[in-house]
C-alpha cells in the first residue's frame, strides 16, 4: 500500500514539471572517500545544441594537432566568453604539449565554467564538501567534485561554493587531460585581475563569473562531451 502511494505521488510531480535526473545522493566526508559516488542520471532538458564557436575558433583549435572536447549541448544563455589557445613552440614536442581553454558565461546570471585541454602538469585543487560520478561524454566516468573547501581553515577564507571535475585522460599517454571548472576557479584562472568590464560610469571595475554554475546545468553538458570533429 505504502509503494503505491509513493508510486502514484511521484508520478503525479513528475506530471507538475519536476525533474527527478538530479536527485542522486552525494558523497560526503573530509576528503575524497574511495568510495565511488553515484552516477548522476542523463537529462537534456534546457540546452540548446552545439558548443558555439566560430569558424576562426573552430580551425584554431584544430591547429593544436591534438584531439579538442567540446560541448555538444549547453545549458541556455551560456556563450563563448573567451578562447585560450598555447601550441608548442615551432609546433615541435614540448614537456606539457598543447593546452587549450575554452570559457563559456551566463551574462545575466554571472555564472561561468571553462573546458580545459592540457598536456600535463595536472593536479587537483582540494578536496570538496560533495561529489558525483559523471559520465563525461566520450571522456568516460570520472568525479565532479561539488560544494565548500571540506577543510575548515579554507572555508573561513573561501565560504562560497566552487565546482570542478577531475582532469581525466581517456587514452593514457595518447591525449590531453581534460577537465571543466565552474565560476570561482574560472575566476580565479582566467580573469583575477580582470580589468576589461567596467560599470556604466567607467570607473569601478566590475569582477566576473561571482556566481557558481549550478549541477542542473553543468551535469547536462559534461555528459554531452564529444571530440571536434
Amino acid at each position: 500500500m505504502t509503494s503505491k502511494i509513493i508510486t502514484y505521488c511521484l508520478t503525479l510531480l513528475g506530471l507538475m514539471g519536476f525533474n527527478f535526473s538530479y536527485m542522486v545522493a552525494p558523497s560526503h566526508g573530509q576528503g575524497r572517500s574511495n568510495s565511488r559516488p553515484p552516477i548522476a542520471e542523463p537529462s537534456n532538458s534546457g540546452q540548446i545544441n552545439g558548443p558555439l564557436l566560430s569558424a576562426a575558433q573552430i580551425q584554431e583549435l584544430k591547429s593544436l594537432n591534438v584531439r579538442i572536447v567540446v560541448p555538444q549541448t549547453l545549458p541556455q544563455g551560456y556563450v563563448v566568453k573567451q578562447m585560450i589557445t598555447e601550441p608548442c613552440p615551432n609546433d615541435s614536442p614540448c614537456r606539457f604539449g598543447p593546452r587549450y581553454s575554452i570559457i563559456y558565461r551566463n551574462e545575466a546570471k554571472d555564472a561561468c565554467f571553462t573546458i580545459e585541454g592540457v598536456g600535463g602538469g595536472v593536479g587537483g585543487p582540494p578536496s570538496l564538501e560533495n561529489s558525483v560520478r559523471v559520465v563525461a561524454g566520450v571522456l568516460g566516468a570520472t568525479d565532479l567534485h561539488y560544494g565548500r573547501y571540506s577543510i575548515p581553515e579554507l572555508r573561513f577564507t573561501n565560504p562560497k561554493d566552487l565546482l570542478y571535475m577531475d582532469f581525466t585522460q581517456p587514452n593514457l599517454g595518447k591525449s590531453l587531460f581534460y577537465r571543466v571548472v565552474g565560476s570561482v576557479f574560472t575566476r580565479q584562472t582566467y580573469f583575477a585581475n580582470n580589468t576589461s568590464n567596467t560599470s556604466d560610469d567607467g570607473n569601478e571595475s566590475i569582477k566576473i563569473c561571482q556566481n557558481e554554475v549550478s549541477l542542473g546545468e553543468i551535469v547536462p553538458m559534461i555528459q554531452s562531451l564529444m571530440w571536434l570533429q
